[in-house]
């Protein structure tokens, strides 16, 4: 399961790592990826809070909601 992209990002999480390093390393082979970081780029910390709070929304959910589940506080 450590192959699982979005897996390795949240372990990156978990253990207090910034997901970004890890996630411009991938987006070189993984198009989604790539997409991700494309959208990433040039955003403030406030900007990205509001891109996630926004996606949630979209899903019904929130940025805590999916935190909590992911074991990530």
């Amino acid at each position: 399961m450590l192959n699982n992209p979005m897996m390795q990002i949240i372990q990156a999480m978990q253990m207090g790592r910034n997901p970004r390093i890890l996630m411009e390393q991938m987006a070189r082979t993984n198009p989604q990826i790539n997409q991700a970081v494309t959208m990433m780029q040039g955003k403030s910390p406030q900007e990205l809070r509001q891109m996630a709070e926004n996606m949630c929304r979209e899903r019904g959910t929130t940025p805590e909601q999916i935190m909590q589940m992911l074991g990530i506080k």
